[in-house]
């Protein structure tokens, strides 16, 4: 369980980076993709399942819609964009690290 945590926090650490926006972004879908790649990694997410988790985000959210956030104002991710995060983590990585993504 405190492996499924740490790997959920990552990811949405991970989506974070990607709504700083402003110059300090990334500047296309590319470059974000690489920037949560390296994220995820840091966070101790395996190669496979951080690009399970970047493929699940790009293909329910544009880069567009990502960017366009402001966090760094002090926006918080929508609460619908957060489960999905946590979603795609347990889909991606729950059975990969053999936890029981049932139970928190």
């Amino acid at each position: 369980m405190r492996i499924r945590t740490m790997i959920v926090a990552a990811g949405v650490a991970a989506v974070a980076l990607v709504g700083c926006g402003g110059d300090d972004g990334p500047g296309n879908e590319a470059e974000a993709r690489d920037q949560l790649q390296q994220q995820l990694e840091e966070g101790g997410v395996p190669a496979e399942q951080a690009q399970c988790i970047i493929d699940e985000l790009f293909d329910n959210y544009s880069f567009d819609e990502l960017d366009n956030l402001d966090l760094e104002s002090g926006e918080q991710l929508p609460e619908q964009l957060q489960s999905d995060i946590v979603d795609y983590t347990v889909a991606c990585v729950g059975g990969a690290v053999g936890t029981d993504t049932t139970s928190g």
